[in-house]
């Protein structure tokens, strides 16, 4: 630095201000650009996918509709726009919520323990899953084989619509 740019330097406080300022934008804006484009445990083709999948269920199915997420799923209820029966990794606060996340943690296991035992999930098993739960339907990554044909899926998901069991000759696929 020229002796008159230093003599500036330290007779105006300010400057050292600005310089400051502009050294911490510049660090800021570095470590913003080298951050991640995916969520932990996601590399970008993942995230991409996992995106495409819950844009599906918010483009292609009811509103009210209940999802069953995969435990390592990343915001579904943002990105899918839609509810979600437990997230294993949205635990309450509260102590009657707790108790519910809980106990809907319980049902989604005795479910799965019940209905895979035979190694096939069929309508049968998850039409008891909508009449325990309301869920109409599952995205998944490795929860299968199911009986039916998904009704989305990339190259990491799979969307499964739960036939609503047929009561008094109502009811639908």
């Amino acid at each position: 630095i020229s002796s008159a740019a230093s003599d500036v330097y330290k007779r105006q406080p300010w400057v050292r201000l600005a310089m400051a300022a502009v050294t911490g934008v510049a660090i800021c804006a570095a470590g913003w650009m080298s951050r991640p484009v995916a969520p932990s445990g996601y590399d970008a083709e993942s995230y991409d996918e996992w995106k495409d999948a819950c844009r599906w269920l918010d483009e292609n199915t009811a509103a009210d509709s209940l999802v069953f997420g995969p435990r390592e799923g990343f915001a579904l209820k943002w990105y899918a726009n839609r509810a979600e029966y437990v997230c294993f990794k949205d635990c309450p606060q509260d102590a009657a919520g707790i108790a519910e996340w809980n106990r809907r943690l319980w049902v989604i296991h005795g479910w799965a323990e019940s209905a895979y035992a035979d190694g096939l999930f069929d309508d049968a098993d998850t039409e008891e899953l909508h009449r325990l739960t309301g869920i109409t339907h599952i995205l998944t990554r490795r929860l299968g084989p199911f009986e039916s044909e998904p009704v989305f899926t990339n190259d990491r998901w799979k969307i499964y619509e739960v036939p609503v069991p047929v009561q008094n000759g109502v009811g639908s696929r």
